[in-house]
């Protein structure tokens, strides 16, 4: 299953952590974080797509000139995959504390 993230930290923090598990990076932005997650997604040898040349038109500006918010800008990651409860608590001991979180994602 792939998961779809269109938040750039999100994005980054998965290219950290787990690069070789992102199937696709999409981006419209020539600044900002979007830029920076593109270079060093390139840099890890993660190919990026322009969007807008996909779409064939430029993202729109706002009233003040500045870019305005694109939704274009995506990375298709693979799902991480289920750690069995076994192997979570397999070296407990009675002087830790473990915390069950329902529902994260990277």
């Amino acid at each position: 299953m792939t998961v779809e993230l269109r938040n750039p930290h999100a994005i980054m923090a998965v290219l950290r952590a787990r690069a070789h598990e992102i199937e696709e990076l999409r981006t419209s932005a020539d600044s900002g974080p979007w830029a920076n997650l593109a270079d060093e997604a390139r840099q890890m040898g993660v190919t990026v797509t322009d969007a807008i040349s996909e779409r064939g038109f430029a993202v729109k500006e706002s009233v003040k000139g500045k870019p305005g918010r694109d939704s274009t800008g995506r990375a298709l990651v693979k799902e991480r995959t289920a750690t069995p409860v076994e192997d979570m608590f397999a070296q407990a001991s009675e002087h830790k504390l473990y915390l069950a979180l329902d529902q994260i994602q990277d």
